[in-house]
C-alpha cells in the first residue's frame, strides 16, 4: 500500500492510499479503484484522540 497526497476537483486536499502488486506497481486500473471515504479534521475529528490538536 502506498499513500498520496491528492487535490479534488474543488480544491480540496485529499490522503488516498492506493494497494501496490508484488512488483511496486500502483493498482490503479478499472479492477483496482481508489475510493474517496475522507472526512476532513476538525470538522469530523475524535476530540480525545491523542492525534487530535486544535
Amino acid at each position: 500500500m502506498r499513500a498520496y497526497m491528492g487535490v479534488d476537483t474543488t480544491g480540496t486536499q485529499k490522503l488516498m492510499f492506493v494497494g501496490v502488486d508484488t512488483d511496486g506497481k500502483d493498482l490503479i486500473d478499472a479492477n483496482h479503484l481508489i475510493y474517496d471515504n475522507t472526512q476532513p479534521c476538525p470538522k469530523n475529528c475524535y476530540p480525545t484522540s491523542p492525534l487530535y490538536n486544535p
